[in-house]
């Protein structure tokens, strides 16, 4: 559990630090196959940087996630498509075993509009995931909605 904190703590402080590149900072809700915050920053280039801690099957996860963006024309609408990773633990309800650590690896592919007077985001998107601790493990149905406000 310690480590996982050391992870997030490490995540955050890289997410700070980078505030000066930025062309612009976000922070929203997501929900879908799990529920939590999310925090991007707009680099130069189109390329952005994700964070989400998120609540997902009884325990915390913390995902890192560098993405791509391209406008689909000029309506405000843009292609999204990233990979990253996650690091967090699991709570189950087996009495034998109450918690484990998941780490993997993400992908990312999915549709954000930009809602042109406030700045504010709505994404649509599928976050593939393969789980490398306890057994390899494919999982495709972690999708989710994200609303996003902006900081700056």
């Amino acid at each position: 559990m310690i480590k996982f904190f050391q992870f997030f703590t490490l995540v955050l402080f890289m997410f700070c630090g980078l505030t000066s590149w930025a062309q612009d900072r976000s922070v929203g809700v997501r929900i879908g196959s799990g529920a939590g915050i999310t925090f991007r920053q707009i680099m130069p280039n189109d390329v952005a940087l994700e964070g989400i801690l998120m609540y997902r099957r009884g325990g915390l996860r913390v995902v890192g996630l560098a993405e791509i963006r391209k406008e689909i024309g000029r309506s405000n609408t843009f292609f999204i498509a990233g990979v990253g990773g996650h690091a967090g633990v699991n709570r189950l309800t087996n009495p034998e075993v109450t918690s484990y650590t998941v780490l993997g690896l993400d992908g990312l592919i999915g549709l954000e509009y930009v809602f042109p007077r406030s700045d504010m985001a709505l994404t649509f998107d599928l976050k593939p995931m393969f789980e490398i601790l306890q057994g390899w493990r494919f999982s495709g149905n972690s999708g989710g909605v994200s609303l996003r406000f902006p900081l700056d």
